[in-house]
């Protein structure tokens, strides 16, 4: 019966994603479409579920959900996405014109299209029974000595077409415990304090995960959001890193023998 539901599923996301790759794709704008399709093999990849929300589309864009969970943390995440097609075409009537490997060029782009993809991310809080929404773009105001390099972390500003920007979101939210260690996700990071212990009360995460572990990696948390330097910062993380991967190590062990028994393929690292 649980294998005709998953079948069921599996059916339902891939009829939706289909439907996706029609609605999204725009003839002759071959970066942004294959972005799309970039999109749609991460959510077959990370396990994630599209669904349309037709009753939510405005004139002019298209609205859909992405639903993930975090690998080991089995927080549920929620990206609404609004997808505005009509802004993309005239990005696309001069894009061959512009240079997509400048920052300064890709940073003029952002501010006049920048309501090309617009999205919201919001993890289900078990105690109210409802999404919290939360802004998981790195503030820069945060650290303000962190090092350039650090500071576009998660979202390279390199990337032009709008939904690559949604597809490396998907992976921080799959891999939550280890990008909440990132300087730059300090929102994610005080999210976690709450959306962590409640999602092992609720029984999402693995039944043989300790709540001492659940503590520990709660406690570093608290003490990074604490830090109000990039020096503080590192030190702080590097102080708990030996820590740090005997947790990463015991997650992977426990995501190593659940595949094995449901056959799923094993995920690398």
């Amino acid at each position: 019966m649980k294998q005709e539901m998953k079948q069921e599923m599996e059916t339902r996301n891939n009829r939706e994603c289909e439907r996706l790759i029609d609605r999204l794709s725009i003839d002759g704008l071959d970066g942004h479409n294959k972005s799309v399709e970039w999109l749609l093999e991460s959510c077959e990849l990370l396990g994630a579920e599209v669904q349309g929300k037709p009753s939510d589309n405005h004139y002019d864009s298209e609205v859909f959900e992405i639903r993930l969970s975090g690998k080991d943390s089995g927080v549920d995440y929620r990206i609404k996405v609004q997808y505005r097609p009509e802004i993309l075409r005239l990005l696309g009537k001069r894009i061959d014109g512009v240079n997509l490997d400048s920052f300064k060029e890709i940073e003029t782009i952002y501010t006049p299209f920048s309501r090309m993809v617009e999205f919201d991310t919001s993890w289900f809080d078990h105690t109210r029974r409802e999404w919290a929404r939360f802004c998981i773009v790195p503030k820069r105001q945060r650290h303000s000595d962190i090092p350039a390099e650090h500071v576009a972390g998660i979202y390279p500003v390199t990337q032009v077409w709008p939904l690559d920007r949604i597809v490396s979101l998907m992976h921080a939210l799959n891999d939550d415990l280890r990008s909440a260690m990132m300087p730059e996700m300090d929102t994610l990071r005080r999210e976690l304090c709450s959306a962590y212990p409640l999602s092992w009360f609720e029984g999402l995460t693995d039944e043989r995960l300790d709540f001492e572990e659940v503590s520990t990696y709660v406690t570093h948390l608290k003490d990074l959001i604490d830090t109000s330097s990039w020096e503080e910062f590192t030190d702080t993380a590097e102080a708990f890193e030996p820590i740090a991967e005997m947790l990463r190590e015991a997650n992977s062990a426990r995501r190593e023998t659940r595949d094995q028994v449901t056959g799923r393929p094993m995920e690398v690292e």
